[in-house]
């Protein structure tokens, strides 16, 4: 090859119509060493070298033709001074090996990076890279035919007004290093438009039957505005890190917008398209961002938005019609769509992984199901999404997702008995003003599903058939929910129930159905809300408080709102402490009282301040709680009766002197350490110290055979423990103790989710175990299997209903004269001739679910994602 230097090819080429051949030039050159003029008619028959400090002056109406594969050089200064009435051509006339091809004929102008070019109205033809840029450039109303590239910067150009046509690989290329500012810039019918891999100001570009019109690189800077693109097949690929900003693009009858691979710091804001094919796919996105964008699409089938999103992904103020599906999103990145509206035929969402789905004031609206979300977790801000008569709502499978004043609607459909608004599998729900209207089950709340949060509506599902919420192994603990025009508005088949204030009007039947085994909680529940004889029946059970509600369940038990007052110990009443009854919470007014729904049996009532924490059973029309204060000196004695709770903090008893557990009383440490310094913690009888996530350095005496008990991470004694009984065998859980267990007399102990870090020293003829349970739960396609056979040690359960099999085992005992322990054990779970295995370490408890389901070949969907 001729030339000094290296020549710039771009990674990626497409080819239209060439061929690029390589054979030997000559590297001699006709050095120009004194400034020369060109007019005229010329003919370059060899290379040419424009030398240092030399000028080589083109004059205006010039027609220059290169008879070989040669190359001029520019050492100095070439200025090419056509004129819009006499322009300068350039061109070859000599086709290699005769190819049936009009590109790459010549080796155009390399500028060395001392040399500078300066041309105006000039058309430059049949080369391969016209002008290769080390050193400088000032290109005006340049024109570039059927060439290889326009022009290559690895030094600086301005560029205005050029135009390129039939260019196999780049009209403008700006390499890693190089600058550039262009404006007006015009390309067809070539395969790249403009490639930046350095810096590049860009104002005007009008891109037409082309490939991609702009391409941005890793390391590369800049801003292009007022693009106006026309059939172009990719109107802007990204690769890697940039600092590049786009603002005002025009495309119409395209095929992508976006091809994104590795994408960071790139921003496209007030993006016009028009017969769109495609949107966005983007792999490993780090961070992207879409403003403005008002796309009306071709109709075309498929995703138009699929990302795969490492990083964040935002879409703001944004408008699309016109495209099939909405958003396929997969890996553990933030996607924000804020501020937009889109129609789509097909479905919103096709995502997983485990990132975040975040969209706030959007309206989303489709003929087709709303899709599925799986792994990730989805925010819900403002948000309408619509569907059609036909379709099904969004399917929630694992993950967090909150709901704030959020529509989910379809148009009421009458001969509809299958749709659903919400499923949620896995799942967690919360909810503040979440709505849902026209599904036959506005919301299936299946296996380990939790909904919960201030309010939930849901309505016109039909009075035929269908249910505002139907519980199926999940629970559902909201403050207020709102019911209508459905056949019920809750069906408790199976699992939990739990509301504050219920309003429901218009149901077919019951209002609330609650079948066997199962226990519905409704604080005011909705009085004349079914057009049926009852507002509540089932063979289940129901908690509730109502003025005239009609209730024919198998059995229930009604509320009486009643009075709790406050106070501490020298009876003056205390303000805004927390008080608690069957999971209602209120906080005390200035008279330090609150209302809480009381049963005539009486009700379990818990208050505390934040620090200190009382319980008592209370029955109708109230009663009163005093909170307990650890005295400053002598010992603290818990009286019969009392239940006290030290919340939050570290705590210390005076020095010296013990902590007496009263029998029927109890103190809990809850996420609280107790230090008694120089004394022990007594519980007698049936007293009981508890841990939840409490812990203590005192040394611990009991006798009770539940004197303590751990809850969530349980309570750990970082001192020794004494426990005596005779003749006896207790089961304690979740206490872990730092020093030596002591069980004396003739007691034997079971411990289970527990651990000793001392000695054990067992009693005479007793002994003491560590035990673990596990939990084994088999489902298929997310629904409990009954029957499967889990086998542990040799030990054979059947799955019951839930799909559950329980187990337990002992990993190490300890007697007078043993100390045995076991090792990892097998789970061998069988089902239909199909089986698998898991391993469990009993030192620690587990709950393992196991997915064995029948798939009937060749089906990918639903479940299968």
């Amino acid at each position: 090859m001729s030339g000094s230097r290296a020549r710039a090819v771009p990674l990626i080429l497409i080819m239209l119509s060439s061929i690029f051949v390589a054979y030997p030039h000559t590297v001699e050159a006709t050095v120009i060493s004194t400034d020369t003029h060109w007019s005229g008619n010329v003919s370059v028959d060899e290379n040419i070298l424009v030398s240092s400090s030399r000028t080589l002056t083109i004059s205006a109406g010039t027609n220059i033709t290169v008879t070989g594969d040669y190359l001029i050089t520019v050492d100095g200064t070439i200025l090419i001074e056509g004129t819009e009435s006499e322009p300068v051509y350039i061109t070859n006339n000599n086709n290699p090996v005769g190819l049936n091809s009009n590109t790459g004929w010549w080796d155009g102008f390399l500028i060395s990076s001392n040399g500078n070019v300066d041309a105006s109205w000039v058309t430059i033809s049949r080369g391969r890279t016209i002008f290769d840029v080390g050193g400088s450039a000032t290109l005006s109303n340049v024109s570039v035919d059927y060439s290889f590239i326009g022009i290559d910067v690895g030094g600086s150009s301005s560029i205005t007004d050029m135009s390129c046509s039939n260019v196999d690989f780049t009209c403008i290329s700006i390499l890693q290093g190089g600058s550039a500012s262009a404006n007006s810039v015009t390309v067809s019918d070539s395969a790249y438009a403009v490639e930046n891999g350095g810096h590049l100001s860009i104002d005007g570009l009008e891109v037409s039957h082309s490939g991609y019109a702009t391409a941005i690189y890793s390391g590369s800077t800049g801003v292009g505005q007022n693009f106006d693109l026309d059939n172009v097949s990719t109107a802007i690929m990204s690769r890697g890190t940039s600092s590049f900003t786009f603002d005002t693009i025009e495309v119409e009858q395209s095929g992508l917008l976006l091809d994104s691979i590795s994408s960071n710091g790139l921003v496209i804001s007030n993006l016009n398209g028009e017969e769109i094919d495609n949107l966005v796919i983007g792999t490993t996105i780090d961070d992207v961002t879409l403003d403005n964008w008002i796309v009306n699409g071709s109709g075309s089938s498929g995703w138009p938005l699929i990302i795969d999103n490492s990083g964040t992904f935002s879409l703001v103020n944004s408008n699309f019609n016109g495209f099939n599906n909405g958003f396929r999103v997969t890996g553990n990145g933030l996607t924000n769509i804020n501020n937009s509206q889109m129609v789509f035929s097909g479905p919103l969402f096709d995502v997983s992984g485990s990132g975040i789905i975040n969209t706030i004031s959007t309206d989303l609206t489709t003929t087709a199901q709303f899709g599925h979300l799986s792994g990730v977790n989805s925010f819900w801000t403002n948000t309408n999404l619509t569907g059609g008569p036909s379709s099904d709502g969004l399917e929630l499978v694992s993950g967090k997702h909150v709901f704030e004043f959020t529509t989910y609607s379809r148009t009421y459909l009458y001969s509809d008995s299958t749709s659903f608004g919400l499923g949620v599998t896995w799942a967690t729900v919360e909810t503040s003003g979440l709505a849902l209207s026209g599904w036959s089950d506005g919301i299936l709340c299946r296996v380990d599903c939790l909904i919960s949060g201030a309010s939930l509506t849901t309505s016109l599902g039909g009075v035929a058939s269908g249910t505002g919420i139907n519980i199926d192994g999940g629970s559902v603990i909201l403050e207020s929910l709102v019911t209508g025009n459905s056949l019920n508005g809750v069906h408790l088949e199976e699992g939990d129930l739990h509301i504050s204030d219920w309003v429901g009007n218009g149901h077919g039947d019951a209002t609330l159905l609650v079948d066997a085994d199962s226990t519905a909680i409704v604080r005011n529940f909705p009085a004349y809300s079914s057009n049926d004889l009852w507002d509540a029946e089932g063979d289940g059970h129901l908690i509730f408080g109502s003025t005239n509600a009609r209730i024919n369940t198998a059995s229930y038990d009604e509320f009486t709102e009643s009075t709790i007052s406050v106070s501490d110990l020298s009876s003056l009443p205390l303000a805004g402490v927390s008080v608690e009854a069957h999971g209602f919470q209120e906080f005390t007014d200035s008279n330090g009282d609150a209302m809480l729904p009381l049963l005539s049996s009486g009700s379990e009532v818990n208050a505390d301040d934040g620090t200190y924490g009382v319980s008592d059973n209370i029955t109708p029309p109230g009663g009163d709680l005093q909170l307990p204060v650890i005295p400053s000196v002598g010992p603290w004695v818990i009286p019969m009766g009392v239940h006290a709770v030290l919340i939050g903090g570290n705590y210390t008893a005076p020095a010296g002197d013990n902590v007496t557990i009263s029998t029927t009383s109890s103190l809990t440490l809850k996420n609280a350490h107790l230090s008694v310094p120089g004394g022990d913690i007594i519980v007698e009888g049936s007293g009981k110290l508890i841990g939840n996530n409490g812990s203590t350095d005192a040394v611990v005496r009991t006798t009770g055979a539940n004197a303590v008990e751990g809850i969530g991470t349980g309570l750990t004694v970082m001192n020794d423990f004494y426990h005596s009984c005779s003749w006896e065998e207790h089961e304690w859980n979740g206490i872990h103790v730092n020093g030596d267990f002591y069980l004396q007399q003739t007691c034997s102990l079971n411990l289970y989710s527990g651990s000793v870090d001392g000695a054990i020293v067992p009693s005479f003829v007793g002994y003491f175990s560590l035990s673990n349970s596990a939990e084994i739960r088999v489902v298929d396609f997310g629904e409990p299997v009954s029957g499967a056979t889990v086998t542990i040690q040799g030990n054979q359960v059947s799955t019951n209903q839930d799909g559950i099999a329980m187990f337990s085992a002992t990993y190490r005992n300890v007697t007078e004269h043993t100390d045995s322990s076991t090792g990892i054990l097998q789970v061998y779970v069988m089902r239909n001739g199909h089986s698998q295995i898991r391993s469990w370490d009993p030192t620690l408890p587990v709950n393992i679910d196991v997915m064995m389901s029948t798939v009937t070949g060749g089906y990918l969907a639903e479940w299968l994602r």
